[in-house]
């Protein structure tokens, strides 16, 4: 209870954490993510997570070569690449309360 109850009631937690389940009960165990709240989902999710790579040319490389199952983008964190606010994936869930929003891209 003691760390997700901390990321729950942080800015925009129960969104990502709510994203970070969705995704553990919609990929297997090898599968990665490309997000920038990498320490929520790894955690949650039990998933290996990437950050966004400086590029788009790089994220596309990073889609080819890894098995990126899924993407999370939120609009909260002040990190994320311009281009990954405009990915053209599938949006496969979008977790929103309180004007913050956390969208789950399906890649695979």
């Amino acid at each position: 209870q003691g760390l997700t109850f901390t990321i729950a009631n942080s800015s925009g937690g129960s969104q990502m954490i709510e994203a970070a389940k969705y995704i553990k009960e919609n990929s297997n165990e090898n599968s990665y993510i490309v997000g920038e709240n990498y320490p929520v989902l790894n955690y949650v999710s039990g998933r290996k997570v990437l950050i966004f790579p400086e590029t788009l040319e790089e994220f596309k490389e990073l889609i080819s070569s890894e098995n990126i199952s899924f993407v999370v983008v939120d609009n909260f964190e002040p990190t994320t690449p311009e281009y990954g606010k405009n990915l053209q994936y599938d949006v496969v869930k979008i977790f929103e309360n309180n004007g913050q929003k956390v969208m789950v891209y399906r890649i695979k």
